[in-house]
């Protein structure tokens, strides 16, 4: 976003501000793991509702633009399960007016005062690999040696435990269903590549009607398989 072109570097020419507050990403700052305490001493050693306290104080009292037209030419992005818990009622009462993009559009998690007209669905994915890789969506169908892909858990669920069926079939495809993810044998730049060399990915809906696996797939130039009738998530129309 730094070098994108249509960024202005002066606020009064500019049609829409981003509001840098990663709920997601300071919502770690609770755990109290090595990794995350060494996050929260780079954060000037201060908690989760300690940051969003300062993030939106800083927005109502100190910013001219936010109070302007109460933030609705502003946008906050968060593109987590918990993005309404992770501001909290305070902060989702200020940013009522704000436009939220977010990675799907489902009501309970994303009720706040803005209202459904105001969020926009927002893609995200595994690894920046699938977003930056040069390889990542080029190749054509005949250069990917993977005929189906998909990885992840099984949960009872039966069109991911009878996924053998295909594999058996579309020799060549690789097919792990485990309910511990330490177990699949790949990270997330690994998996990347393994659907940058796919050329069906399954693409199930998660514990939500979204899935990452949708915009992974996508991506990385991997034809999704959809078993949904409706995807209300979709970052377009049709």
């Amino acid at each position: 976003m730094l070098f994108h072109p249509w960024r202005v570097l002066d606020p009064e020419e500019a049609d829409l501000f981003y509001v840098p507050i990663y709920s997601a990403l300071s919502s770690k700052l609770t755990e109290h793991s090595t990794i995350h305490l060494e996050l929260r001493r780079r954060c000037g050693g201060l908690t989760h509702d300690e940051l969003m306290d300062a993030s939106v104080e800083y927005l109502s009292s100190s910013s001219l633009f936010f109070n302007r037209f109460g933030g609705a030419d502003h946008i906050l992005m968060c593109a987590w399960w918990g993005c309404r818990n992770g501001l909290g009622p305070k902060h989702r009462m200020l940013l009522r007016r704000t436009v939220v993009g977010i990675n799907e559009r489902v009501f309970k998690w994303t009720r706040w005062g803005c209202g459904p007209r105001k969020m926009v669905t927002v893609p995200y994915t595994a690894s920046s690999v699938l977003a930056t890789s040069d390889m990542i969506g080029g190749r054509t169908a005949e250069a990917r040696d993977i005929p189906f892909f998909f990885v992840g858990t099984a949960r009872g669920r039966p069109e991911r435990e009878n996924l053998d069926v295909v594999a058996d079939i579309a020799k060549g495809s690789v097919v792990i269903l485990d309910n511990l993810p330490s177990r699949w044998g790949m990270n997330s730049t690994q998996y990347a590549e393994h659907m940058a060399r796919s050329r069906f990915c399954f693409s199930p809906r998660g514990d939500t009607e979204s899935s990452r696996r949708l915009f992974d797939a996508i991506a990385a130039g991997c034809t999704p398989i959809v078993t949904e009738a409706t995807v209300p998530m979709l970052p377009f129309s049709q």
